[in-house]
């Protein structure tokens, strides 16, 4: 393209291009750069409507599988939750 004297500003097709690629190396290094964490969850929570839990409790409810593919069920009690919340989600 620099041979040509052709830059891909100037052409909407290429831009595309560029803009697709650029896109797809960010989503790749953001995928690579996440740190695993020993013990622990991805969730998604939803708020109590029926005032069960107490200021400071959360319920997590988990789905196992033993070695014989059955499910097991797995209690987590702790005093130590971290609780995040993703940047762009409302």
């Amino acid at each position: 393209m620099h041979q040509i004297n052709l830059t891909f500003h100037e052409d909407k097709f290429l831009t595309d291009i560029v803009e697709v690629a650029a896109m797809a190396n960010l989503r790749s290094m953001k995928y690579r750069a996440r740190i695993p964490v020993e013990r622990g969850y991805l969730l998604y929570g939803i708020m109590d409507e029926t005032n069960t839990l107490r200021e400071g409790e959360v319920y997590i409810a988990t789905r196992d599988y033993d070695l014989n593919g059955g499910l097991k069920t797995k209690r987590l009690v702790g005093d130590r939750v971290v609780i995040t919340r993703a940047p762009g989600k409302f």
